[in-house]
């Protein structure tokens, strides 16, 4: 079951000021993330750019998958996420929030 674009929107609504992050960070952290989580499936990765409380820039991650996944499944996930980052000589932090589809469409109610 895919999100709709209202779901996203309801759900994870863009802050003032806040843009898409560019398209080939977005494809190399996703694939990082649906990676680490195989085989369950990813159904959707959401990336937005912001800041945190101090002002410093972040990058807000939404992973909502398709059923609740046990917490020792997302251990090593941030480090991993961090790491494809720095690849990319990409400073910002990543700031993960994990949700099903389930929690989605309640929340979207």
């Amino acid at each position: 079951m895919s999100m709709t674009r209202e779901h996203q929107r309801v759900v994870f609504r863009k802050k003032m000021g806040m843009t898409m992050l560019k398209s080939k960070v977005y494809k190399k952290l996703k694939k990082c993330i649906v990676d680490h989580l195989a085989p369950d499936e990813v159904v959707n990765v959401i990336v937005e750019e912001a800041e945190d409380h101090d002002g410093d820039p972040i990058l807000e991650i939404a992973v909502v998958t398709n059923v609740e996944l046990a917490s020792e499944r997302f251990f090593g996930l941030g480090l991993r996420m961090r790491k494809t980052l720095l690849k990319m000589d990409e400073e910002r932090y990543p700031i993960p929030t994990y949700k099903t589809t389930k929690e989605v469409e309640i929340a979207a109610k």
